[in-house]
């Protein structure tokens, strides 16, 4: 049992990051003016936007990737950047989700110490044929009184339900924060969610998409920083599966058995390292969940270990790596690219950060009308660095696979 030493640490920092305001099965309801955290988001107008359509087949589905980017640089203390997102539904569509697939933020003087990083899209909402979110940001070292700016990539898939049988499930902020404990030795920690549905039953599968983490080390909480070695995030394989006895991030499911439907369960692990074998960081994770008989996913295998340094190596210089991939036969209709996992580290030693991030772009799927498999293109670029562009940065990446599919209507049963 963690001692409340450890209770009360881990209380303060769900409060300091409390822009993840909800636990998982059982969201916490607060009312803003409670957070103090919650209002003291700088909302700034983008300095930047760019938005293209993916894919569109007229009249069932659209995909549309975009990004936006804001800065924080006030005289004192910064505060955490707050974007608003909005996207209209074409009239053809019902249904729509948005979720992150991508970040990229740097400080804009010098390079510092890091103390914590978050990239999240928060409280997403269809109201009528609107998609509304908010994407909040933050980098920051132990005194926050350095500028900083972020960036956010995101995508939307906006469909209809007549001809995808696909929804979104559970609540506006699907959160998880990884439980602490004090008897691991590794710089690896683990945030653990479930969804409760009776939708999620029979031939309905279910994919639990990104919307954003949040890093910070733990001791002093926001008076501490270091430097980095590695950073790395995999939301590991989900199923339609509940298993019992486990440990969860938040409220344990009242089941005495596994169950085999009705739940959607996932895990998400974390890295946030220096030099040192380990030092105690928390970790949060915010999902969306898509669920319907027109889903499916393909993710291939993905571990994240922590890494040592290994002292001076005769490092080179880098910059961004961009990377072009293309995934064929892809038997889906429709199939958008997830950024699930990625990795990013220094490869020898810990160093100042200047800039980090990893981002997915130039999307677009091919599928002729009379086959029965499309292609895949996308490219990834990825950036840690100090002011020194020294060393390189080496990056690793997975990206799951999501189909929809057009879902012939349900069989009206023969009264007998």
């Amino acid at each position: 049992m963690c001692s409340i030493t450890h209770f009360v640490k881990g209380l303060l920092f769900l409060i300091l990051c409390s822009f993840l305001t909800t636990s998982l099965s059982q969201p916490i309801q607060r009312p803003t003016e409670e957070i103090a955290e919650l209002t003291q988001t700088v909302a700034v107008q983008p300095l930047s936007q760019f938005r293209t359509t993916a894919l569109e087949d007229t009249g069932i589905i659209q995909v549309i990737d975009g990004s936006a980017c804001g800065e924080s640089n006030r005289s004192g203390s910064e505060n955490a950047i707050n974007l608003q997102g909005s996207y209209d539904l074409p009239d053809y569509a019902t249904d729509a989700t948005v979720f992150l697939n991508g970040w990229d933020t740097r400080y804009l003087s010098s390079d510092h110490h890091i103390g914590r990083v978050a990239s999240i899209i928060r409280s997403p909402q269809l109201e009528g044929s609107r998609l509304t979110w908010e994407a909040i940001g933050l980098l920051r070292d132990k005194n926050f009184d350095d500028g900083y700016r972020w960036c956010y990539y995101y995508t939307v898939i906006a469909w209809n339900r007549n001809r995808i049988d696909a929804r979104v499930l559970g609540s506006r902020d699907n959160t998880t924060f990884s439980f602490y404990n004090d008897t691991e030795h590794v710089a690896l920690v683990s945030a653990a969610g479930f969804l409760n549905s009776d939708f999620l039953s029979g031939d309905v599968k279910a994919a639990v998409l990104p919307r954003g983490f949040v890093y910070g080390w733990e001791e002093g909480f926001s008076q501490a920083d270091h430097h980095l070695l590695q950073i790395a995030y995999n939301l590991d394989h989900s199923e339609t599966f509940l298993q019992a006895g486990r440990n969860w991030s938040g409220p344990a499911p009242n089941v005495s058995n596994s169950q085999a439907s009705r739940f959607v369960s996932w895990e998400t692990h974390g890295i946030f390292k220096d030099n040192s074998a380990k030092r105690d960081f928390r970790f949060g994770s915010a999902v969306s969940i898509l669920a319907g008989r027109g889903i499916e996913t393909k993710q291939p295998p993905f571990i994240i270990i922590p890494k040592e340094d290994y002292g001076n190596c005769g490092e080179l210089g880098g910059d961004v790596i961009t990377q072009e991939h293309v995934i064929e036969n892809v038997p889906y209709d429709y199939a958008i690219p997830v950024l699930t996992a990625w990795e990013l580290r220094y490869p020898c030693k810990d160093h100042h950060v200047k800039r980090l991030g990893v981002w997915l772009h130039d999307i677009s799927y091919e599928k002729a009308p009379t086959s029965q498999v499309g292609t895949l293109r996308y490219s990834i670029s990825s950036i840690l660095r100090d002011k020194d562009r020294v060393p390189l940065h080496i990056p690793r990446h997975r990206i799951t696979l999501l189909g929809m599919n057009s879902t012939p209507p349900r069989p009206i049963p023969v009264p007998d």
